[in-house]
């Protein structure tokens, strides 16, 4: 912890002194630290590019991963004020639970969700990582990622059994990919949890890359297939006006 609070002071430094940036003696002098325990922590930012270091002057300054980082940030804050009202108009067509989520390595992350006012219902969740192949949002991005990325999800994040509907074999789930690209949805038949049924539509950015996705999930006793037929609509028509509003133009 002792390290990790040294490590912040140091980037918060750096942060201070901007395009100038600041050597080692001066930040030994600053934070009161030995130089070589600065030296061994921004060696270890160096090499995940959290700080760069300047040829001529041997200075530190911040890197462009810490610039990436902040991209991502905004790009989920601006997703958010973008996509919260389709989520609340969702929910009250529906009256079922809405989802976004958005990519964030092999999972998804939880970012915002609008309630359900029904007394049987979806539980709202924030924050949490879930695996991308048991979940209708979930599918809903990694149908549209590279062949390529889809084995390295595969392989790295595995398929976890959930319930006795989620889908283990990764041939099985290839198929089932296939099948939401057609259609431009995916499903979640009870296969994260038990009872509950999702349909969830993928969220484009301006580069046309499937980063996020919305969903509308509920009991599955009011969620029947016929009516996931009728959410599948609604959510496709939210889901591509988000995609504009977040700069992608299809074709």
């Amino acid at each position: 912890m002792k390290s990790l609070k040294r490590a912040i002071k140091i980037l918060e430094a750096l942060a201070e002194e901007g395009e100038n940036g600041v050597g080692i003696t001066q930040l030994s002098k600053q934070l009161n630290l030995p130089k070589s325990t600065i030296h061994q922590i921004l060696s270890v930012f160096k090499s995940t590019r959290f700080v760069e270091q300047n040829p001529e002057d041997r200075k530190y300054r911040l890197g462009l991963r810490i610039f990436e980082l902040g991209n991502v940030v905004q790009s989920q804050l601006q997703l958010r004020k973008i996509a919260h009202p389709y989520l609340y108009e969702l929910s009250r067509k529906t009256n079922e639970t809405t989802y976004l989520v958005v990519l964030e390595g092999g999972r998804i992350v939880y970012v915002d969700c609008v309630e359900s006012t029904a007394r049987l219902r979806a539980h709202p969740v924030f924050g949490i990582k879930v695996p991308l192949h048991c979940t209708s949002l979930g599918k809903a991005i990694m149908a549209f990622l590279p062949e390529e990325k889809i084995d390295q999800v595969i392989q790295e994040e595995g398929l976890e059994r959930f319930t006795e509907n989620t889908i283990t074999n990764p041939e099985v789930l290839k198929r089932e990919l296939k099948e939401v690209r057609k259609r431009g949805y995916a499903i979640d038949n009870m296969e994260h949890e038990e009872g509950i049924r999702c349909v969830g539509a993928p969220i484009r950015n301006h580069r046309g890359e499937a980063f996020s996705a919305i969903s509308v999930s509920g009991p599955s006793q009011r969620f029947s297939l016929s009516r996931i037929e009728v959410m599948a609509k609604l959510v496709i028509e939210a889901a591509k006006e988000i995609s504009k509003k977040m700069g992608y133009r299809e074709g």
